[in-house]
């Protein structure tokens, strides 16, 4: 499965991504994207910029994504979206290690053009600041379930990087030292704004029985 519908108004759609799916098509027309699956259950989204997505998620990053169903809300929306206190973004987060409940702000940097990696430090230029929100949810076994809220405007793998530099790697993520897996440790959980909130159910979700993860 690429993606299913879990929310739609007269506006925005919200689909819940899976796992191993670009958002965007690439140059690559095999792979495996998000945007022609959309344009194929909603043929109208294909006349709007980047078939209306607000937002992307990377390859492996699983849930809840938004795209407008209209240029104006298209416009509106990607505006919004830049205003930190209109979007919460809520991510679960699979690791192997127990960390303190903490709010983090650290600076991210992209390192050098055929790196895939995010350079992550304590200092840096303000507009490089990424603000994270961490708290365990549950521990099972091995795996520590955490809720990590984007706070403010969200950079570039900024819950990756910031995971692995505080010594606790993401599940299933080698780039940034997480052990291989079957499945990868980051989802986009819920969406939520003053008119309405989205969530979506991640795929691990019976792994952890004893977690609720559809509220």
């Amino acid at each position: 499965m690429i993606a299913e519908i879990i929310f739609e108004n007269e506006r925005l759609l919200a689909l819940n991504k899976a796992s191993g799916v670009h958002t965007l098509r690439g140059k690559d027309s095999s792979s495996s994207n998000l945007q022609d699956w959309l344009e194929a259950q909603r043929p109208s989204q294909s006349q709007l910029l980047e078939s209306g997505f607000l937002q992307r998620l990377d390859y492996l990053t699983s849930g809840c994504i938004l795209a407008a169903k209209d240029e104006k809300s298209f416009l509106e929306f990607k505006q919004k979206m830049k205003q930190s206190d209109f979007f919460e973004k809520i991510y679960l987060v699979v690791t192997e290690k127990l960390i303190e409940n903490q709010e983090t702000s650290f600076y991210f940097q992209s390192r050098y053009r055929s790196s895939k990696k995010i350079s992550v430090s304590d200092f840096g230029d303000p507009k490089d600041l990424g603000k994270t929100k961490i708290e365990l949810l549950h521990s099972q076994k091995d795996y520590f379930v955490y809720q990590a809220n984007i706070v403010g405007g969200g950079k570039r793998h900024q819950i990756r990087a910031s995971f692995a530099k505080l010594g606790a790697p993401i599940v299933g993520d080698p780039l940034y030292g997480g052990s291989e897996s079957n499945f990868f440790g980051l989802h986009s959980w819920r969406l939520e704004c003053p008119d309405f909130q989205m969530l979506a159910r991640p795929p691990f979700a019976s792994l952890f029985s004893a977690l609720n993860l559809s509220n």
